[in-house]
């Protein structure tokens, strides 16, 4: 029952955090918010049910599930992308905990307690596994045993992924702050301050930190310094992670409007209209960019352009970014209903809910 609870209050306050924009158009969050993992031809990802699935990448067929099938309760809402690091994949819950699982079998290799939800993507880097937690702290875990290396606490909620580079670590909370932190001791080594919460992970290029922010607006951040670069304003807020790429910085708003800016000046290069909102990172990758709307459309654009390729629509609501692997786009969507579609038309391959089998 207390786990039952803790989703349906997260779930409320996904709702609410949803319905403050002014126009009350936003539509809810769904609880299905996990991305999917690609690796060596097999896909991971997270359900609203509390199971780890993998998933064969050519037909949908599942290779394992965790917990069991034999085992009824899962182990509490998925929301962040599943990391995958040589033979081990890690996966926060909202029972706050994290898990490290062995990616063949799917066997439990060790499982580790926090304050509170995690609600983002880990990520592995110099050993270690990074991640943030809704008791408003910032983990540094050892990714073998799971043994805590550090913890910093924020002011308020970390929900994006954190991104580490040159032994420093660069992420943002709800507390309005983005920060730098020593990724070997989780000393804060800079700050900077903006006018909304930070939901989503940063990015990092060009010599700078880049993010959105609930306050409308897309920042560019001396990496070294701290000191800002330029910002852009949006219509309405920026929710999902920027992609940095060749010198162009794509992100998407609520707005319903995807910008490529200039990540030397933050100027428009172009402006893709979506006709939903988008609240996921962008997808680039074998030559094209792939972005989804929560009204469940995907398109796929030239990237030097912003010229449309293609648009599919698979499903219900896309909040969370595509993955692309092998010539196939997989997207996760409302309900836990996974799609492949083809890269190059945008025509159906399969689709699978692994939760419904």
């Amino acid at each position: 029952m207390r786990g039952l609870t803790s989703r349906i209050a997260l779930l409320f306050t996904l709702l609410v955090i949803a319905g403050l924009l002014g126009s009350c158009s936003a539509s809810p969050t769904s609880p299905s918010w996990s991305s999917i993992s690609v690796a060596d031809g097999t896909l991971y990802v997270g359900s609203q049910a509390g199971r780890v699935y993998a998933l064969d990448a050519g037909n949908g067929a599942e290779v394992w599930q965790y917990p069991p099938a034999a085992e009824r309760a899962g182990i509490g809402g998925l929301w962040g992308t599943p990391a995958v690091s040589g033979d081990t994949l890690y996966v926060g819950s909202d029972n706050s905990q994290i898990y490290a699982l062995d990616v063949n079998t799917g066997s439990q290799r060790w499982a580790v307690s926090t304050g509170g939800g995690i609600i983002g993507d880990p990520v592995v880097a110099e050993g270690r596994l990074f991640f943030g937690s809704r008791d408003h702290k910032v983990y540094a875990l050892d990714a073998q045993t799971g043994r805590k290396a550090w913890e910093f606490e924020t002011g308020n909620w970390v929900w994006g992924r954190p991104v580490v580079a040159d032994g420093k670590v660069y992420v943002g909370s709800f507390d309005r702050t983005l920060y730098c932190l020593d990724a070997g001791n989780g000393t804060r080594l800079w700050t900077f301050e903006v006018d909304g919460a930070i939901p989503g992970g940063p990015a990092i290029g060009n010599g700078k930190v880049f993010f959105g922010s609930l306050d409308g607006k897309v920042y560019a951040v001396d990496i070294a310094s701290g000191t800002k670069a330029w910002e852009f304003e949006g219509q309405r807020w920026f929710w999902g992670s920027p992609a940095v790429v060749d010198g162009t910085v794509y992100v998407g708003s609520l707005d319903e409007t995807l910008y490529a800016l200039d990540a030397e000046s933050g100027g428009v290069r172009w402006s893709f209209a979506a006709g939903g909102m988008i609240r996921a990172a962008v997808t680039i990758a074998e030559g094209q960019l792939y972005v989804g709307t929560e009204k469940g459309t995907i398109y796929a654009l030239d990237p030097a352009s912003g010229q449309q390729l293609w648009q599919a629509a698979p499903g219900k609501g896309i909040l969370t970014a595509p993955a692309v692997a092998d010539g196939t786009v997989y997207v996760n969507t409302f309900g836990d209903a996974l799609y492949a579609l083809d890269a190059a038309s945008g025509a159906q391959r399969w689709t699978v809910t692994p939760s419904k089998r």
